[in-house]
């Protein structure tokens, strides 16, 4: 609509627990790969540029320091990443987002982005002793987490400054829902503000 565009949409990815119960159908397939190529949203869903995609939550719950699977966004480490489980990627997701672009000139756009977020499936299970293959018996406690991974709010600027040089600035806020507590009642948790910038030069 004139110097306007919008956008709207509902992203649904179904999910799995890892270890859980015995089917496991997304670890046990052998291959979960990452989503880097949907990053709508910076932190939630990003892959590429922050590192939030094995860093974001931080190591999960039960994981006893083994290092065998982590937290993550969204977009994590799949199970066939070779390298940890992702829990967040695994957990799979509905996601509803909205958004508003404004180009004042021709080559410049402002564009906001807001989302809401919640995992498909979560951590419900009593306390149990694991076996994992490299760290051995690994005690896991009963579990009850929120599905909530929050609000996100993206202020993002496209500056096509030549044909070939492209300036890209993002300032992204997540809301933290209570999953990132990881059923953890009196666990404390903080909402992420993080800006990004990036000059693409193309030739």
């Amino acid at each position: 609509m004139g110097p306007f565009a919008f956008s709207g949409g509902w992203a649904h990815r179904s999910g799995d627990v890892i270890g859980q119960d015995d089917d496991d159908e997304f670890t046990s397939g052998g291959y979960l790969e990452s989503g880097g190529d949907w990053g709508k949203m910076f932190i939630l869903t990003n892959y590429w540029q922050s590192g939030l995609y094995n860093t974001l939550g931080g190591p999960a719950a039960g994981d006893q320091g083994s290092g065998v699977y982590t937290m993550g966004n969204l977009a994590g480490q799949g199970a066939g990443s070779g390298t940890n489980l992702s829990q967040t990627s695994v957990n799979g997701f509905q996601m509803l987002y909205l958004g508003i672009d404004y180009s004042p000139m021709e080559n410049l756009t402002l564009g906001f982005l807001w989302a809401t977020s919640k995992a498909d499936q979560v951590m419900d299970r009593p306390a149990q002793t694991v076996i994992y293959p490299v760290v051995g018996a690994t005690a896991i406690p009963a579990e009850k987490w929120d599905d909530d991974h929050g609000m996100e709010y993206d202020f993002n600027v496209t500056w096509k400054i030549y044909d070939n040089v492209t300036y890209r600035f993002t300032a992204a806020y997540l809301d933290a829902g209570d999953y990132w507590k990881q059923g953890g009642a009196v666990t404390k948790i903080e909402d992420l503000f993080t800006l990004h910038n990036m000059i693409t030069l193309s030739f």
